[in-house]
């Protein structure tokens, strides 16, 4: 709410490498109109006093990629044994990018970046039960389901 007239800025100054991948914007309800915060110089719109609940909404949408399916044997493995989770990655073929596990809602439980081709090992302090990890890179994206056991 506010006590007098004017205008409000909206904008979006660091989405993190975290939202890669996503698009970020902001709707209008009042005004019927959508805008992309990760272009121009953000929203701007004229508010008069008063009360302005439920007038706009931030959508984040995963945007749609054209790399192309890669066979994921030879670049990207993994596995858990004891709660760890034993990674391959052969960044030669995919570039540098981050290793995400999801659980089975798609909530994001755990991001690495991974920045050497190799072996890698990680502590992600999850409980037994299947995840979805994805590797994604600029030219690359795989994801695997991953069983991951503390015993």
């Amino acid at each position: 709410s506010a006590s007098i007239d004017g205008y409000l800025k909206i904008k979006l100054t660091d989405a993190g490498s975290m939202l890669a991948g996503w698009k970020i914007y902001l709707s209008d309800m009042k005004a019927g109109v959508e805008y992309d915060l990760r272009e121009g110089d953000g929203y701007r719109v004229f508010l008069e006093a008063g009360e302005c609940n439920d007038r706009f909404v931030l959508n984040l949408t995963p945007v749609a990629t054209v790399i192309p399916e890669t066979k994921p044997d030879d670049v990207f493995s993994l596995y858990s044994s004891h709660g760890i989770v034993k990674s391959y990655i052969d960044l030669e073929k995919t570039g540098e990018g981050d290793l995400k596990i999801f659980n089975l809602a798609g909530q994001l439980l755990f991001v690495e970046r991974i920045t050497e081709t190799g072996y890698n090992e990680f502590h992600p302090g999850l409980r037994n039960g299947i995840y979805i990890a994805t590797f994604t890179s600029g030219k690359y994206r795989s994801s695997k389901k991953l069983y991951i056991s503390n015993r």
